[in-house]
């Protein structure tokens, strides 16, 4: 998938995650509804500072627009990076338990 289609899609689905319009977005981040709509469909691209205006108004990371893996918002985001932070500092050993108590959590 191309950067601007899974950006674009990232914007959407926290768009709609808050049921707002495009037009009720594109005025928070100062965009038209026509240009929102051609940037979540992947046709355009935001300039750095349209990007940072969107993840703003969105209540997310910037870096989340771009990731291909879901977005999510506010407290659970910040949650979920300072798990990962932490994850991120253990050993192997440490790191296959965690994996281990997951799976158990998550069946």
């Amino acid at each position: 998938m191309r950067l601007k289609a899974i950006f674009g899609a990232n914007v959407r689905a926290l768009r709609k995650a808050r049921d707002w319009t495009q037009a009720e977005l594109g005025e928070r981040v100062g965009l038209s509804a026509n240009g929102l709509s051609k940037l979540e469909r992947g046709k355009t691209a935001p300039s750095f500072d349209r990007a940072e205006r969107l993840a703003a108004a969105l209540d997310v990371e910037p870096t989340q627009l771009f990731s291909a893996t879901p977005p999510t918002t506010g407290d659970r985001s910040r949650r979920l990076e300072r798990l990962l932070l932490k994850v991120a500092r253990l050993g192997d050993e440490k790191l296959g338990e965690v994996e281990r108590a997951v799976e158990i959590v998550v069946r």
